[in-house]
């Protein structure tokens, strides 16, 4: 009798791959597990640099910085490196299953194929472990870059000033930039200089421009700062200046996933473009070896030494910049609120006055002047405020102010009569004495033209009796000098010649010496009357 089998019937196997494909019969498990093992391993490792660099080529660009373009390399990479992958790992595993077998068949232990088992799991983690730490934070930033608009990078924003002839850049570098600066170039072609306001953004786009400004012979202007990818920028300019209060800052390059030996390639690549364009070779070394996180600011004479900078100019050079991406008439006015404390009093004690001050404080940097030209007519219409208040302010308020004029007079005399002079007659009023005068003796007058607006009040007219008896007190206190009638005689002249100009401040002192030397309430009363004289 027929024994009939009990199994189930199964479809026949899939048949075995031709021992050609090493593909499919590696995939399948059906080869030896020395040779998924060792060899596999290291035609792996040989595969995927080959895949890579293809890749890498493949979707290089020609036009540069081209975000979809670094989105699509980054995903090709990952999927053809987790493929291969997928293929070493699983491949491995089957084959360490297929020697288990066979070694059971002919009831034998399996140690090294279990070994390789544990080995195909350590890969595994391996390789998760490196696409949470690199791939995804690079498809993640790709993403962000190609399809977002860049969303952590500010925005930034394009102008013209004086006439077209000059323009600024001002916020983050991210795509697009580059191609908007061009139509500006092309609509204003007598465009000659560039300004640059940014704390950074993408090397490639930064790159991108750097060639437009190079290929253009612009110049570069850093009014206030220009940090990250905005040096790259800098660097293009034929002359690359910058204000006093300017600062360039670099450092490495960065992005999520990077290598050491990405890192240096992209030091490398940087580097060069720096070189090229005149920078010294040890700066250049140690501003893009600064640590991402960090920047390194060097000082101007630093940045001069390396051919960085062309040189450092003044506030008459260039048209006024820095003020952000939003230069709106609101941005201005929170700038003036914020860094001038004289200026807050004044929008809260007088918002019409202060209103007027801000129109044209902006209307002069829309239309393009220069900072000492913006501030040349802010400062006029200042000074005419505060004249007009001094001698509305507080006893207190006058007699210091007083006493920092005397104070300064002093400081001047010291180092130069004329400026001394100029400074005490008033006989130049479009003279900004800031930097000739030590910076005590600029906060202080700051801090008292704020005490001036804020304690100004309507004051009752002194009656000419009282004047009279405050004057006769004056040269009257012990140890205090009377003037005499030569000093008398400088005094009321219009003009003093050059050389008096010294002795004209040692009588203003001494006058002043004998004001401050009276009573508080007599002081002030003889200074009310001094600075309404003077307006």
């Amino acid at each position: 009798m027929a024994v009939t089998s009990m199994e189930p019937a199964t479809e026949n196997p899939a048949p075995a791959p031709p021992d050609w494909n090493f593909v499919a019969r590696h995939w399948r498990g059906l080869l030896p597990l020395w040779f998924s093992y060792w060899v596999v391993n290291f035609v792996v490792g040989i595969v995927s640099s080959v895949v890579v660099a293809t890749i890498a080529a493949i979707f290089r660009s020609d036009a540069g910085y081209e975000p979809t373009l670094i989105f699509a390399m980054f995903f090709a990479i990952w999927f053809a490196v987790a493929a291969i992958s997928v293929w070493q790992i699983v491949g491995l595993w089957r084959s360490a299953n297929r020697h288990i077998e066979l070694r059971a068949e002919i009831g034998k232990g399996s140690f090294w194929a279990r070994a390789a088992k544990f080995a195909a799991v350590v890969m595994a983690i391996n390789f998760a472990v490196i696409f949470v730490k690199d791939g995804l934070p690079q498809l993640a930033e790709a993403t962000r870059i190609a399809f977002l608009g860049d969303p952590e990078i500010a925005p930034y924003s394009l102008r013209t000033m004086r006439n077209g002839t000059e323009a600024e850049i001002t916020g983050g570098f991210k795509y697009g930039l580059t191609a908007d600066f061009s139509k500006i170039l092309k609509a204003s072609p007598q465009i000659k200089v560039v300004h640059l306001h940014s704390g950074g953004g993408r090397i490639g786009e930064a790159r991108k421009l750097y060639s437009v400004i190079k290929d253009k012979g612009l110049t570069t202007y850093v009014s206030l700062e220009c940090a990250s990818a905005c040096t790259l920028a800098f660097a293009g300019g034929k002359e690359r200046f910058i204000a006093r209060r300017a600062r360039l800052g670099f450092h490495a390059p960065s992005f999520p996933g990077m290598t050491a030996a990405d890192m240096k390639d992209a030091i490398a690549d940087q580097s060069k473009l720096f070189v090229e364009a005149g920078f010294s070779a040890p700066f250049v070394s140690r501003a893009l070896n600064t640590p991402s996180s960090t920047l390194w600011k060097p000082a101007a004479d630093e940045l001069v030494r390396a051919h960085a900078i062309t040189s450092v100019v003044d506030n008459a050079r260039f048209a006024v910049s820095g003020y952000g991406s939003d230069a709106s008439k609101e941005r201005i006015d929170a700038f003036m609120v914020k860094s001038l404390p004289l200026m807050q009093a004044t929008k809260a004690k007088y918002p019409a006055r202060y209103e007027a001050a801000l129109n044209e404080f902006y209307e002069s940097y829309i239309s393009g002047d220069t900072e000492r030209e913006q501030f040349a007519k802010a400062r006029k219409r200042i000074l005419a405020m505060l004249e007009e208040l001094r001698p509305m302010a507080d006893d207190d308020v006058i007699v210091d102010f007083a006493r920092m004029q005397r104070d300064s007079y002093e400081y001047l005399a010291s180092r130069s009569a004329a400026s001394c002079y100029f400074y005490a007659s008033g006989a130049d009023k479009g003279r900004n004495f800031t930097e000739d005068l030590g910076a005590e003796l600029v906060n202080r007058e700051r801090e008292l033209n704020e005490r001036i607006v804020l304690t100004a009040a309507p004051r009752r007219e002194i009656p000419a009796g009282e004047m009279k008896v405050v004057f006769a007190k004056m040269f009257k206190s012990p140890g205090v000098p009377a003037l005499t009638a030569e000093e008398r005689a400088l005094l009321k002249a219009d003009t003093v010649a050059p050389d008096r100009h010294g002795a004209y401040c040692q009588a203003t002192i001494k006058f002043y010496n004998a004001i401050l030397a009276l009573p508080q309430s007599y002081a002030a009363t003889a200074l009310r009357l001094i600075l309404k004289s003077s307006n």
